[in-house]
């Protein structure tokens, strides 16, 4: 049994080599492999067609139970057919989310770090050349 979280390539590649697993994806996944936008590389619509062809796909259309205690939930943040799974353990619950916890708060976040850093990369290069400016006047007149 297989289970994507979603279906970019670097997910799914290798899925042939499992001939008799089920595939569960979510079905928005699937429309999206078939459609991808222009510029989304993530998605290679040949990484699916085979086990689609063998019947192995099983779409996922809502929040399901697949088994007794596992459990997948729509959560399209990273992907619009993204999904967790929720699995029942002896320590407890246990879920697998990919990549779930982006938002604008962290969004934004990510854009001030970036920023700061840029601002203290360019301190840096500034700090560099006007050493070599000090060094080059001081060789100069010494």
């Amino acid at each position: 049994m297989i289970i994507h979280t979603h279906l970019h390539n670097d997910h799914c590649e290798n899925d042939y080599k499992c001939e008799n697993a089920e595939i569960f994806v979510h079905v928005k996944e699937l429309e999206r492999i078939h459609n991808p936008h222009p510029l989304d590389y993530r998605y290679a619509e040949d990484c699916i067609e085979d086990e689609e062809e063998n019947g192995q796909i099983r779409k996922i259309f809502k929040d399901s139970e697949i088994l007794p205690g596992l459990r997948v939930f729509h959560t399209p943040v990273h992907t619009e057919g993204g999904l967790t799974v929720m699995i029942d353990t002896s320590g407890g619950k246990a879920a697998i989310t990919s990549a779930v916890l982006f938002s604008s708060k962290f969004f934004i976040l990510t854009i001030f770090i970036f920023c700061m850093f840029l601002v203290f990369l360019f301190d840096l290069i500034h700090f560099f050349f006007l050493c070599q400016i000090s060094v080059r006047v001081c060789e100069k007149y010494n």
